[in-house]
């Protein structure tokens, strides 16, 4: 309708003027005021079925109005990042780009919005979760399991190997009870109409383990210990004996804590605590049985004896019967009811203590301004299942430097044969580790040395220091590296630093508690720093507030 076919009469009132003027202005008319409104969509976007992977989906539209057009692509309502042509392409990635699509058309005058297209998809078989490799003892239970996913009906097919497993079609597969004619690769395979997938996991299946016992990493404070007791079970055993055996002058209140109770009847042998040791039996009733492989039972606890030197030193071990050794003899046992190491119808031997390795290659080597001292740091841990007694790194001879004078070790706690020196850790539980600093003095300040280190798990045996006159005044300050010590010193006397956990322990009367820093060193005539920097000088790294220090001046 045309507004010039209105009778001018019939318009309201306030209308009039404006039709006056807007009928004065150049080339106007009302049909092309029409045509320059909100934007009309003349060609809809269209609904569409892909399958995801393998199409790009183009939605189109077509609309006319006053330039300039702008277009903005919606899924379910709302924006699609930079989708902002007349135009939308994308790939189909899966299931999650189903949705509702459409385009709102805007100008000046306003925006259109365009009728839903409906994007469908169809996904292939795929897995949301694949099988894992497992490795099981002959006997247990074997379990892969794999999750389809993809647009249903989706069938899965379990192989093993090449063949099909027949009735195996459900996520999960299981073999109640294997043996070694089970091990290999099995297989899901999935199928739907659109696609397939597979995936497989393997099989080990491992020869029951000889039933071995062993203390595991254990966990010391000052005041009370925790040793779990690792078991290597066969999975037949209806009764289990061993004893743990450990210096009574470094441990007291000696007990033992079963992980479970679960068919297991648990009973304890104290009459020999006092000689230091703990006999443990444990009766399992039917259907109960140690699970085979490796598996905690229990912690044997401990309290610290105060006073006790050193609480590494606890000599803890197992063996066959009640007895205050160290570590008791490998034992094989069958079919006994005599032996205190007893497993029903197989057969279980003692671990033996392995030597000490480095966790790592040593620390590049630094020079310590304090000192002048190259330093350098190593680790070393106990692999084993028992104690060490003693461990020490050798040093080889360090040669010269660049105007021949000898590279020295300067803190060797002693020498071997062929000039090797050596420093000391002192003993290692099982699975502890220890860092060990090793200073170099280097004549010309200039030449690096290049230490040759060499653990070995065997204690040795230091030179006590002999008497002497302590030293009353002595400086000592606590410093980004550990604790420096300054004292006086005479050109034809050696010194030893001496250090306490308090201050009173140097006024009392338990030697015990006083150590002595090793090596010494030898009087220059002048004041001598000297850095407490952890073992192997001291036990173990100091703490601002929580060492104090002497010195012993000898001959």
């Amino acid at each position: 309708m045309r507004f010039s076919k209105l009778p001018f009469s019939t318009l309201p009132r306030g209308l009039h003027c404006l039709v006056l003027v807007l009928s004065l202005l150049p080339g106007w008319n009302a049909g092309r005021a029409l045509a320059q409104g909100v934007p009309i969509i003349s060609t809809q976007p269209a609904s569409q079925t892909v399958v995801a992977g393998t199409n790009a989906v183009v939605f189109t539209v077509a609309a006319t109005g006053a330039a300039p057009l702008s277009y903005q692509w919606l899924k379910n309502g709302t924006n699609v990042d930079a989708a902002t042509n007349s135009t939308y392409t994308f790939i189909v990635a899966g299931a999650a780009d189903a949705g509702s699509y459409k385009v709102r058309v805007t100008n000046g005058s306003g925006f259109t919005d365009s009728a839903a297209a409906i994007l469908a998809v169809n996904v292939p078989a795929i897995f949301s979760s694949t099988p894992v490799n497992l490795s099981v003892f002959v006997g247990q239970s074997a379990s892969f399991t794999a999750v389809p996913d993809g647009t249903p009906p989706v069938t899965l097919q379990w192989l093993f190997g090449a063949t099909t497993l027949t009735n195996a079609t459900n996520n999960t597969f299981t073999l109640a009870s294997v043996d070694f004619t089970n091990a290999g690769v099995y297989t899901a395979t999935i199928t739907n109409a659109y696609g397939s997938s597979s995936a497989f996991g393997v099989l080990t299946v491992l020869a029951l383990p000889d039933p071995a016992i062993r203390i595991g990493p254990p966990r010391i404070s000052s005041v009370d210990a925790i040793f779990p007791i690792l078991y290597t079970g066969h999975g037949t055993e209806t009764q289990l004996s061993f004893s743990m055996t450990f210096d009574p002058t470094v441990y007291t209140n000696v007990v033992f804590s079963p992980d479970s109770t679960d068919g297991i009847t648990w009973s304890s042998d104290a009459s020999q605590l006092a000689a230091g040791a703990l006999g443990v039996t444990a009766v399992y009733a039917p259907p109960a049985a140690p699970i085979p492989g490796e598996n905690q039972i229990g912690n044997i606890s401990a309290t610290v004896v105060p006073g006790a030197t050193n609480r590494f030193f606890g000599k803890v071990g197992l063996t066959g019967v009640p007895q205050s050794l160290f570590f008791g003899p490998a034992l094989v046992s069958t079919n006994s009811t005599n032996s205190a190491l007893l497993i029903t119808n197989s057969t279980i031997a003692i671990l033996a203590a392995v030597p000490p390795v480095f966790t790592g290659p040593a620390s590049p080597l630094q020079l310590n301004p304090q000192t002048g001292l190259f330093e350098q740091t190593v680790e070393l841990v106990n692999p084993g299942n028992s104690i060490l007694d003693g461990v020490f790194v050798t040093i080889a001879p360090l040669g010269v430097d660049s105007k021949t004078n000898t590279i020295v070790n300067q803190n060797a706690q002693g020498y071997l044969a062929a000039g090797a020196s050596f420093i000391t850790a002192g003993a290692l539980a099982p699975g502890e580790t220890r860092s060990l600093t090793a200073e170099y003095y280097v004549p010309d300040r200039v030449t690096l040395p290049v230490p040759v280190l060499t653990p070995y798990g065997a204690a040795i045996t230091l030179a006590a220091p002999p008497a002497g006159t302590l030293l009353d005044v002595i400086t000592n300050r606590f410093v980004p590296q550990g604790f420096l010590v300054e004292f006086a010193t005479r050109s034809d006397r050696r010194y030893f630093v001496q250090y306490a956990n308090q201050v009173a322990d140097f006024s009392g009367t338990n030697a015990a508690a006083i150590f002595t820093a090793l090596p010494s060193i030898p009087g220059t005539g002048s004041s001598i720093q000297w850095l407490d920097n952890g073992p192997p000088k001291t036990l173990s790294a100091p703490k601002a507030g929580a060492r104090f220090y002497r010195v012993l001046e000898t001959r």
